[in-house]
This record gives structure tokens, C-alpha cells and sequence, in this order.
């Protein structure tokens, strides 16, 4: 049996979205290498983890579940798999530098330059932008 499904439970493709590259930029144990990290830590493979990230599967339940409880260890705060996982492509938490703890925003990590001065393509961007996302609305 597959570790992913790519039907996803009634969810439709074009709907699902998942945060697992800013969530793990925001780690630092996960900032380099950090789909490596992340699959050894879950006991699956690299590619299991590339296609998760890149949003091109949807895990199965038991993954999800695994993913989440990984990243809250290494983040040592509460994560919930809806913070991770959105069927519809909102969050509870519409920032992750907010449900990461104390970044208070932060630039893609393609943002900077080796001086440290902002890249000419993301001169508009303000910190936190890059890892927000639509709120949930509650119904």
C-alpha cells in the first residue's frame, strides 16, 4: 500500500495546498536539507517528502499525521495537521512566522542577497509575506 494518496479523499486537486516549505524554513534543523531531515525523521522516502512539499500528492492520513507530529517536535509548539494541510487553501494561523513562535516576519530565503541586501525581484515584499496565507473563514 502506497504512503500517499493521490486522490486525497474527496479533495480536489486544485484545492488542496499544503505549508510544509515555509513551516520548514521557519526550523532551523529543516532550513538546509530540510526535505532530507524531514523524511528520515518520518521514516519515508526523500521523493515521498519532494512530492509532498511541491504539492504535487496528497499524504494519506498516517503521513499527515506523522508529518505534523515531527515538525511539532522539532518546532516544540503545538501543530495541528489543519496548519499544515488545507483542503481548500486556507489556514487557521494565515501567517506562519505568527504560528512558528517568535519570527515576526521574515523574507523568503531566496529574498537576500550574500550582503544581505534584497534581491531586485522582491523589492515590494514586505517581511512575513511569503508565508501568508488566506485566513479560514468560520460558517
Amino acid at each position: 500500500m502506497s504512503e500517499l494518496s493521490d486522490k486525497g479523499a474527496g479533495v480536489q486537486r486544485s484545492q488542496y495546498s499544503n505549508r510544509l516549505f515555509p513551516i520548514m524554513q521557519h526550523i532551523p534543523y529543516y532550513a538546509y536539507y530540510g526535505k532530507r531531515h524531514l523524511a528520515l525523521d518520518c521514516g519515508v522516502s526523500p521523493s515521498t517528502i519532494s512530492r509532498l512539499v511541491r504539492g504535487v500528492s496528497v499524504p494519506s492520513f498516517q503521513l499527515s499525521e506523522r508529518v505534523v507530529s515531527v515538525l511539532q517536535k522539532r518546532l516544540g509548539l503545538p501543530l495541528t495537521a489543519r496548519e499544515v494541510f488545507s483542503p481548500d487553501g486556507t489556514y487557521p494561523t494565515p501567517c506562519v512566522c505568527d504560528l512558528t513562535g517568535d519570527c515576526g516576519g521574515c523574507h523568503h530565503p531566496d529574498a537576500l542577497n550574500a550582503d544581505g541586501t534584497t534581491k531586485y525581484e522582491y523589492r515590494d515584499h514586505q517581511k512575513g509575506d511569503w508565508c501568508r496565507y488566506p485566513p479560514m473563514v468560520e460558517s
